[in-house]
Order: structure tokens, then sequence, then C-alpha cells
């Protein structure tokens, strides 16, 4: 959406700085979500069991909605919205689950646990991003 958005608007009175930002915010999200798809791959639900499994679901819906929300503020002129408040219960079962997972010694446990715990640092890089696009989108709003 960021991309559509500056290909289709004039950016004239924006800066640089901000334009350089949402375009590389738009990169930093389309790069972390191949690497999610990559962590997808070798996070084996059925090993970790349910709980663990699903722990960042949430998170991830979260991301979903603020970052469309974004798309749709910058496409139609508006505020963005702010930035979402972060799952603390979703990022404590993920530690859980990959403390029990290496504590047991089970390698078909532990890799998985990694993976998702490994898919949470990329959340929180995502969540910190979202800090630093808000003040370009409004910028971009006015």
């Amino acid at each position: 959406a960021f991309r559509q958005y500056l290909a289709e608007r004039s950016v004239r009175r924006m800066s640089m700085e901000s334009v350089a930002t949402l375009v590389a915010g738009a990169t930093r999200v389309q790069r972390t979500a191949l690497s999610l798809r990559a962590l997808s791959r070798m996070t084996d639900g059925a090993a970790l069991g349910e709980g663990c499994a699903a722990a960042l679901d949430p998170e991830i819906e979260a991301f979903h909605r603020w970052y469309s929300e974004l798309g749709r503020a910058l496409g139609d002129g508006r505020a963005p919205p702010p930035p979402h408040e972060r799952d603390a219960d979703g990022r404590r079962r993920v530690l859980d689950c990959a403390r029990r997972a290496v504590a047991e010694g089970d390698e078909g446990t532990i890799r998985p646990a990694l993976g998702l715990l490994w898919a949470s640092q990329h959340l929180d890089n995502l969540r910190r991003l979202e800090d630093h696009l808000v003040e370009p989108a409004e910028e971009a709003a006015s």
C-alpha cells in the first residue's frame, strides 16, 4: 500500500526523508513477511503443541490490521493509526515454549521452538517500525 500511495499521489509536499522512511518501511515489512514465511516452514506446530504453535497468532493479526489500516490511511490522506499495543502474554508463552523445549532436550521440538522465538523477534522489529512510520505518515496526511 505504501508503494501504491507514493506512485499514485504527488509527494512534492513531503520531505525526502519522510518519503524514504515510508519506502524503506514498506521494504522492511515485505522482507519480514518473507522471513516469517521461511521460519513457518521450520516451525512444526504439531511438535510444539497447540498452545505454543498459536502463541503469536494474536500479534500477527494485530500487525495485519495495523499495517492494513496504515495503507488505507495513506491512500485516503488520513492520519495513521497509533502503534498497537504488543501482546506480552503471547511473547511470554513463546519464551516458555522455547525454555521447555531446550530443557527437555528433544531435538524434534528445539528447532521449531527456536523458529518461533526468531519469529517473535521479527515481530518485535515490526512493532518498533510502527513508531518510525507514524510521523512520516502524518506528514503525508497533512
